[in-house]
């Protein structure tokens, strides 16, 4: 029962060496952007993804990253949707590449069910955020589970900024 337990909540083990349990983090984000519907086909760059090692609910995870990179193919603006992790920060961010401003005001109203279920999925396993350029406010960040909203520095497009709380590593 230990293993299955681990197993389930882990995204790699101390030493890298992942299993084909989906437990790996970028493994996991390598797939659901492969077996994501592009309706647009547009491009995607997953080339700086890099391990993210800690203890968290992955089915969850898995659930909130899917509805995200399914939202980010249909809605983009951008022509490449690109993935990055910062190891040393436990922040993973989705983006595109379109920088011009957004037509909506900053606030969750523009949320349809895709990210709205992502919300709740990833509620109290760590903090979202979207930051966009906003015609009404310029670039802005907005804490998806609070909808509050902070001035940001320009970002590379539309990003979706999942930050985990550490470590509980090994």
């Amino acid at each position: 029962k230990l293993f299955w337990f681990k197993k389930g909540t882990r995204f790699a083990n101390v030493t890298g060496d992942v299993q084909a349990d989906e437990t790996d983090l970028v493994n996991l984000i390598e797939t659901l952007f492969r077996q994501a519907r592009n309706p647009h086909n547009l491009n995607y760059d997953i080339s700086e993804l890099r391990p993210l090692k800690f203890y968290t609910h992955v089915p969850s995870i898995k659930f909130a990253l899917h509805r995200i990179i399914d939202s980010m193919f249909d809605n983009s603006e951008g022509s490449v949707i690109k993935c990055k992790i910062d190891p040393d920060n436990y922040i993973l961010e989705i983006f595109d590449d379109n920088i011009n401003p957004l037509e909506f005001s900053p606030n969750r109203e523009f949320l349809g069910g895709k990210l709205r279920s992502a919300i709740f999925s990833l509620n109290a396993l760590c903090e979202y955020y979207i930051g966009a350029n906003f015609s009404d406010g310029g670039w802005q960040n907005i804490n998806m589970m609070k909808n509050e909203v902070d001035d940001s520095e320009e970002r590379t497009g539309f990003t979706h900024i999942l930050k985990f709380h550490g470590p509980w590593n090994y």
